[in-house]
């Protein structure tokens, strides 16, 4: 029995060290050829090697003489309102799902669902010619109401499992000392349910970081381009070098490693509280 235990604790170790290694390589060989200079580029054929001469005129390169830092503030931009938006529209449907009972409650469960079935790309002509016709193309709110509509579902979703693993008693006695319901929302529940907050605004913030299709699509001009869809366009120039290729994509990750690692508490109870609650 024992060495049977040993056997199958070895093999899920090998199984992460193989898993993690697939994912890791990838990383680090992009991170070793953002300090490569672009002649020792020329000359690489290797596989994750230290530079012989590392350097950092890529990412200088990058700051000085081309427009990705304005790349990173649309994005951050847009970011930021879509998890904004997506909390204050979510939270309070999630609450009233949760609260009240609703005839439709059920159909409204599994509309919710069966939303998220749907590939992205089957929507992306309609939403296209809509903002076309709105003249609205190129523009952050194309972006974000776009990244709404695929958010907010999902999230709803999540929260609302959650607000069922509150006790409503909470706010039933903070209403019975004199609070409105607003007030037992915003003193009582939010700060019990800010795990879940937290989770459904990192997860908001991801979606419009990494998402290219409709980035890609809406917007036209290099200037309003989100961080993805800009080192696609610089990719596909007739003058391509991969080392600034490499440090953009770098600096693309870092925001979202930052708060991964400094959200990671938090978006693992609120992922974990809406995946197995009622």
């Amino acid at each position: 029995m024992r060495k049977r235990k040993w056997l199958r604790e070895l093999l899920i170790i090998i199984a992460i060290s193989l898993i993690s290694f697939y994912i890791l390589l990838p990383i680090a060989e992009m991170v070793s050829l953002s300090f490569r200079p672009p002649e020792e580029m020329r000359l690489y054929k290797g596989l994750v090697k230290i530079p012989e001469n590392p350097t950092l005129s890529n990412y200088k390169w990058v700051f000085t003489y081309s427009i990705f830092p304005r790349n990173i503030f649309n994005t951050i931009l847009v970011g930021g309102i879509v998890a904004l938006v997506g909390i204050g529209i979510t939270v309070f449907t999630a609450y009233s799902i949760s609260r009240f009972k609703y005839k439709a409650l059920g159909p409204i469960s599994i509309f919710l669902l069966v939303l998220q079935m749907f590939p992205a790309v089957l929507l992306l002509i309609p939403i296209y010619l809509i903002w076309s016709r709105l003249q609205l193309t190129d523009s952050y709110i194309a972006l974000v109401l776009t990244y709404c509509t695929f958010v907010i579902p999902f999230c709803v979703w999540m929260l609302k499992s959650y607000f069922q693993g509150i006790p409503q008693d909470l706010e039933e006695a903070a209403m019975i000392d004199g609070c409105t319901r607003m007030q037992a929302i915003t003193k009582i529940i939010l700060p019990v349910l800010s795990p879940g907050i937290i989770a459904v605004a990192l997860f908001s913030f991801v979606l419009a970081w990494q998402e290219f299709l409709y980035a890609s699509v809406l917007i036209r001009t290099n200037e309003m381009a989100t961080v993805v869809p800009a080192i696609y366009m610089y990719a596909g120039t007739s003058r391509t070098e991969w080392s600034i290729i490499a440090a953009e994509s770098v600096l693309a990750i870092i925001p979202v490693a930052i708060l991964f690692v400094y959200l990671q508490k938090h978006l693992v109870a609120g992922l974990t509280a809406g995946a197995v609650k009622g």
